[in-house]
């Protein structure tokens, strides 16, 4: 997501792609915004009415609230050149002209934060939305993508800090709940303050199926199975299209013992397939549908999968094993012996 200078001079927003959302410029917090906003206004107002002195003290106010606000400091330098203090108009014009500088500074370092972010230049970008900060870029934006940018290089507190500080300026800021959440529950194994965030996030952002999809990883852990498979529903619902959902329904099914449901699940995953990024993979997807085909008594199609699984890891020794046992099932006592033998020889160990 990129700024463009005017278009920030005149509150503009732009829009990004993924992680990146639609940005509104805002150079103060969101306590202080209103007032200022409320002084200028009322002070234009004012000024409009040619009542220039309370013009003036209220962008007086503005600034009080806001320094870093340059359209009080031209409106201001409007008034003043009304009430004929043609030194303090150009001193405020002179301070304007600073601060939209410095606003231009910072919005450049802002952009170029992105840039590294979307090169996974994580140290880069952390050093980019720094400057801009320092810059005096209060956005939320920011915050949050350094708090990204922060968790990959390993920051965790730091991250940390960011999310609280995203929220702090943007209560609804959907996506910083959830990663705030997830590094609650992924590095402090706080599963109640995770909960208590990926709510939150869905409260803000009920569209958005990762949030369910994680805070069903969260309920799963603490053995409410039930209202994961619920939340891994709702995130199917939301995007029918993504493997990674069905292969995290499949495993909450299983908990279930609903191993058919299971299995269908995982035909799914392997039709969709899985993305290279994934936590899973189509290994893992035919090995553990091997598996629940033996529990099912259909040996034949566990025979197939693991099969297939070998086909893409042939030095998985656990893989010849558990064909080993299924082909022995179908009385295919060479074959099993030859599988068992594989595995063997592959470092495998048996174990009870």
């Amino acid at each position: 997501m990129k700024w463009n200078f005017l278009q920030n001079i005149t509150m503009k927003s732009k829009k990004a792609n993924d992680s990146h959302i639609t940005v509104e410029h805002k150079v103060e917090t969101e306590e202080n915004s209103f007032d200022v906003k409320l002084f200028i206004a009322n002070g234009i107002n004012k000024s409009n009415s040619k009542d220039y002195n309370s013009a003036l003290n209220l962008f007086n106010k503005a600034i009080e609230v806001d320094p870093n606000n340059y359209d009080a400091y031209l409106e201001r330098s409007k008034v003043k050149l009304k009430l004929n203090d043609e030194k303090g108009s150009k001193q405020d014009l002179n301070i304007a002209g600073v601060l939209i500088e410095k606003l231009d500074a910072g919005l450049k370092a802002y952009d170029t934060g992105i840039e590294k972010y979307d090169a996974s230049d994580f140290n880069g970008a952390v050093e980019f939305f720094s400057k801009s900060i320092a810059l005096n870029v209060i956005i939320p934006e920011n915050f949050y993508y350094r708090g990204l940018s922060k968790k990959y290089i390993d920051d965790i507190d730091g991250a940390l800090q960011d999310f609280n500080k995203t929220i702090e300026i943007d209560p609804n800021f959907a996506k910083a709940y959830y990663n705030r959440g997830k590094i609650k529950y992924h590095k402090l194994k706080d599963i109640e303050g995770a909960l208590v965030d990926y709510d939150k996030a869905i409260q803000l952002n009920s569209n958005d199926d990762d949030i369910y999809v994680s805070r069903a990883i969260v309920k799963s852990s603490i053995g409410n199975f039930e209202g994961a498979l619920q939340d891994c529903n709702k995130a199917i619902e939301i995007n029918p299209s993504k493997g990674e959902t069905y292969f995290s329904r499949a495993m909450e099914k299983f908990k279930q013992r609903d191993y058919n449901g299971s299995i269908m699940d995982l035909d799914i995953v392997i039709n969709l397939g899985l993305p290279d990024d994934s936590s899973f993979s189509l290994i893992d997807a035919h090995s553990i549908r091997g598996g629940l085909k033996s529990i099912t008594h259909d040996f034949e199609g566990a025979v197939n999968d693991f099969s297939k699984a070998i086909q893409l890891d042939p030095n998985n020794g656990k893989l010849y094993f558990e064909r080993s046992e299924a082909r022995k099932e179908l009385g295919q006592t060479e074959q099993s012996l030859e599988d068992k033998l594989k595995a063997f020889k592959l470092g495998y160990e048996e174990t009870d």
